[in-house]
């Protein structure tokens, strides 16, 4: 049984880890349920979901169950717990429990205190630290049958890909932008996604007259960003806040687009030495790194067997056994 209070067809990173997860899982031969407070959009999936549902569906299906896994742990569920506190459960954490951009120490006590009773997965060496409790490091994965190198030709410049928000980082990447059309003023980016900033983010962009340069495209399915990320050269990770690790990195890599990003927290454990980075919230910096790109002048070295080891290591079902030698 797996609860995400979020899940398909909301499309985030947890979102997308999780869904991964719960088809590899059944992929390897086992019997998966989602609970989701989400609401479904009527579409049908390989994996059975339960959106809303009832307390009587919550007893049924822990009691069901062999294991209780939380991709994040949500203090609205663990009433479950009371029921057979023998049950194996496992939580992963993709975020800070004590958030300065979100404060709620109480409950991320709270949190961290029931946290010795679970077993632990981090998805990165960065936010391990921060988990009271012992916890397992194990990376994000991406989708390797969606996010591959089509070697076609890329006809654009920059990409950016995230929720709209102020903790990615994306008005900083359209004032870095608009230095970068005054020496090159021929180039292109690219937005895809939404969130509650992108009114901000718009007239942002039509206050300093590039509109004509920003393509917003809004929200997009993982196969379209597959597709996306293949007519981009580049794609930037302007993050500004805690990032606990970024798929968007895997799938930007798997993609075969170059990755400028910022040294937020876990992103510089998800790039490793695949990524140009630069200090977050440096508009300069990042500006400059751009325009080496566009002249084709970066000091980034790697070779193509070893991005292919890399991303080996970080494609689904490769990630979902470690998840599940962790279970009984």
């Amino acid at each position: 049984m797996i609860y995400s209070s979020s899940f398909y067809p909301n499309i985030g990173g947890i979102e997308i880890l999780t869904l991964n997860l719960a088809k590899a899982f059944k992929l390897f031969g086992h019997d998966v349920v989602v609970l989701t407070q989400s609401i479904s959009d009527g579409s049908s999936s390989d994996i059975d979901i339960i959106y809303k549902p009832l307390v009587s569906e919550f007893i049924k299906y822990y009691l069901w169950c062999d294991v209780f896994y939380m991709p994040n742990l949500s203090l609205k569920v663990c009433w479950l717990l009371l029921l057979n506190p023998f049950k194996k459960w496992v939580v992963s954490h993709n975020t800070w429990y004590f958030n300065p951009e979100h404060p709620n120490y109480i409950a991320a006590t709270i949190k961290q205190l029931l946290l010795f009773k679970a077993t632990n997965i981090s998805v990165s060496n960065i936010l391990a630290k921060s988990i009271w409790a012992k916890t397992t490091v194990i990376h994000n994965c991406y989708n390797n049958n969606l996010f591959k190198n089509l070697h076609s030709v890329r006809s654009r410049d920059f990409l950016f890909v995230g929720r709209l928000v102020n903790s990615k980082g994306c008005v900083d990447l359209i004032e870095a932008f608009k230095t970068v059309l005054e020496s090159y003023p021929n180039s292109k980016l690219s937005v895809v996604g939404n969130g509650p900033e992108e009114s901000l983010i718009r007239n942002k962009v039509n206050e300093l007259k590039i509109d004509n340069s920003v393509d917003f495209l809004g929200p997009k399915s993982q196969v379209d960003i597959g597709s996306i990320m293949n007519e981009h050269k580049c794609l930037v990770v302007p993050s500004v806040g805690t990032e606990a690790f970024g798929i968007v990195v895997l799938e930007g890599l798997a993609c075969g687009c170059m990755i400028l990003s910022s040294d937020s927290t876990g992103l510089v454990e998800a790039c490793d030495k695949f990524s140009i980075q630069f200090q977050a919230r440096n508009v300069t910096e990042m500006a400059a790194q751009m325009k080496l790109i566009l002249n084709n002048d970066t000091n980034i070295n790697f070779s193509d067997e070893e991005l292919v080891d890399y991303l080996k290591i970080h494609n689904v079902k490769y990630i979902a056994e470690k998840y599940l030698n962790l279970f009984p």
